[in-house]
């Protein structure tokens, strides 16, 4: 059986960066400075303004409100050449999570004649739009080349009304995904995390370039899965699992119990029916210390064959 596991990667690979702040701070201008061809996808039709900073660059623009729009453009780019594409810019991010969440009180609205106000939002409706969203995520930590996300900058507000800090509206995921997160205030850039090692956590900088942040290592890509390709992956081998043994679930010690049967030339099935017929649990039912007292039992050449014979 091969290792799941493979030779540490090195290397660096391209930045994923999360930028908020308040408006005139820069973000879009610096944003636009980063290697190109340049992908510009504008939900705040604020970018457009910007064409004389891409001028002499290879520049792409799309302008969209719709987060569905958003998930096709980023499959249509992660299906280019990786020399086809040097810089991804989503302006804001923001937009995308509150696209998703507009979408499910239209949807409610229409299909159950309900006000946009009355509109619920339910655990199994925050869980649909998060996956929506982690697989829009998961994209751009594939992608093979940089990725600038910018956001609004709001006070945090708790429970008791009183300002607990700076964040960013979006998703609250997206911070801790990025490699880079950069917080833009008028008088100065905090610098929240920096995995490229270029600066410190929580220190100051006047007006930070996006492009400090470029290695000149050779760039690598890792492969991130998305939540809802692991989660139909997983089912299928829990699917693929359960035929063979209906009543059990795979892991730790009963996975080493299946293999020792398997080296008895005793199938699972078998020893469930010997259980049965004696009125005792199925191996799956068994606490860890008993499944290993009927192993040994089994083990011993007489048992085996009683077993064998009792069961046919």
């Amino acid at each position: 059986m091969s290792s799941l596991f493979k030779p540490f990667p090195k290397g660096k690979g391209p930045i994923k960066l999360l930028v908020y702040g308040e408006p005139g701070t820069l973000k879009t201008r610096r944003a636009l400075q980063m290697p190109d061809p340049i992908y510009v996808i504008d939900m705040e039709c604020g970018a457009a303004d910007y064409g004389e900073l891409v001028e002499g660059k290879v520049a792409f623009y799309l302008r969209t409100k719709s987060h569905v729009e958003v998930g096709d453009a980023i499959r249509e780019v992660l299906q280019k050449e990786p020399s086809e594409v040097g810089t991804l810019i989503i302006d804001p991010i923001s937009q995308v999570w509150q696209s998703l969440q507009n979408a499910h009180v239209e949807r409610q609205v229409q299909r159950k004649n309900k006000a946009a106000e009355d509109v619920f939002f339910d655990v199994g409706t925050w869980g649909k739009l998060k996956r929506f969203y982690g697989d829009i995520m998961s994209g751009l930590l594939s992608a093979p080349f940089h990725v600038v996300m910018t956001a609004r900058g709001k006070e945090k507000i708790n429970e008791r009304g009183v300002s607990s800090g700076y964040s960013y509206e979006g998703e609250k995921s997206t911070a801790f995904l990025a490699n880079v997160v950069i917080e833009s205030h008028p008088d100065c850039d905090i610098i929240m995390k920096d995995r490229t090692g270029t600066y410190s956590q929580q220190q100051r900088v006047k007006r930070v370039k996006f492009t400090e942040f470029i290695s000149e290592e050779q760039i690598i890509t890792h492969k991130v899965e998305s939540d809802s390709a692991t989660a139909f992956r997983d089912a299928t081998i829990t699917h693929e699992r359960s035929k063979m043994h209906p009543d059990w679930r795979l892991g730790g010690g009963k996975d080493r119990f299946l293999k020792a049967l398997e080296s008895l030339g005793i199938t699972y099935e078998q020893v469930a029916e010997f259980c049965r017929k004696h009125r005792r649990p199925t191996p799956s039912r068994m606490p860890d210390a008993q499944r290993d007292r009927l192993l040994k039992f089994i083990s011993q050449p007489e048992n085996h064959a009683e077993l064998i014979a009792k069961v046919v």
